[in-house]
């Protein structure tokens, strides 16, 4: 038997970044629909780029910083990279809103779509006007993919004006692998359990992505256990749930015939206009990945 000690367990965030640059800057946006979202900034004075770090579905800005010196988010700062790490509507650092409070349920009454249509914006903007209209490098993982998608089809002109490219890692939009190993049926009971139980996310991510726990530093698994499953909504996973159920379509969230003829104007959602895509994608997966749309 073996026992891990990882130093940094009950450190956040703000003291991971000073620990390692004693460069942090924290700021708060407010969105459209009322989110206020708080992003850190990894400050690099003369930068080469600007890079901003979007999080997966349960993690805020913690998956980019729990692996000391080594995280991402240090080695690109290290680098010469001005790091920007953004916190999504719901998980840590980003709890707050204008009206409501994480107890009501409009509170989580969103999904990556509205992450991608409301959060982006105001997000991008904030750092264009920080670093003197700086574009931007985006790095999206697994559902911040799938938001950059989302938004660099919805908003082309807006997204190739603040993107320089967008770096996409394990993208999820159409799920057209996921057939070989899971059922509909199961991956809506996955959907139910996979807020509440940490080991569940484990053999999620095991059987499904395609790693195996060796791959990973034990040290690192009480950090991931005690800071995942921030932030997940049930809308999240059952628009997820409908992308797989599509086959092969990347939609919109299906609200119903009624609400989707109001919605969409025709009682079936539409796709996302991939093809209107202008700013530079540029996509990294592993093969044994399920989830992950390379085309």
């Amino acid at each position: 038997t073996n026992c891990y000690y990882n130093p940094d367990v009950d450190l956040g965030v703000p003291e991971l970044i000073k620990k390692y640059t004693g460069n942090l800057q924290s700021y708060n946006v407010t969105t459209e629909d009322g989110y206020i979202l708080t992003v850190f900034r990894v400050f690099k004075q003369n930068p080469i780029g600007v890079i901003l770090l979007q999080p997966p579905i349960s993690a805020g800005s913690i998956a980019w910083t729990s692996d000391g010196n080594q995280s991402l988010a240090f080695t690109l700062w290290n680098m010469g990279y001005d790091v920007w790490l953004t916190n999504h509507r719901g998980a840590s650092y980003s709890r707050k809103h204008v009206y409501l409070t994480d107890t009501d349920p409009q509170y989580w009454d969103y999904s990556f779509h509205e992450i991608a249509t409301y959060d982006f914006e105001v997000q991008f903007e904030l750092i264009r006007n920080e670093t003197n209209n700086s574009r931007i490098i985006y790095v999206g993982y697994s559902m911040s993919a799938t938001e950059a998608l989302i938004y660099a089809s919805l908003k082309p002109e807006e997204a190739q004006n603040f993107i320089k490219s967008f770096i996409l890692i394990a993208p999820t939009s159409k799920f057209l692998r996921l057939g070989e190993f899971m059922t509909f049926e199961a991956a809506r009971w996955i959907a139910d359990y996979l807020t509440f139980v940490p080991y569940i996310v484990n053999f999620f991510d095991s059987v499904i992505m395609g790693w195996t726990p060796d791959e990973m530093d034990p040290i690192l698994y009480p950090y991931i256990f005690s800071h995942h499953g921030r932030g997940i909504t049930n809308k999240m996973l059952y628009h997820y749930i409908q992308i797989i159920a599509s086959g092969n379509r990347f939609l919109m969230y299906d609200y119903g015939n009624k609400t989707n003829t109001v919605l969409y104007g025709s009682g079936l959602p539409p796709d996302y206009p991939l093809e209107r895509i202008l700013a530079p994608v540029y996509i990294i997966y592993g093969e044994k990945d399920a989830l992950a749309t390379p085309t």
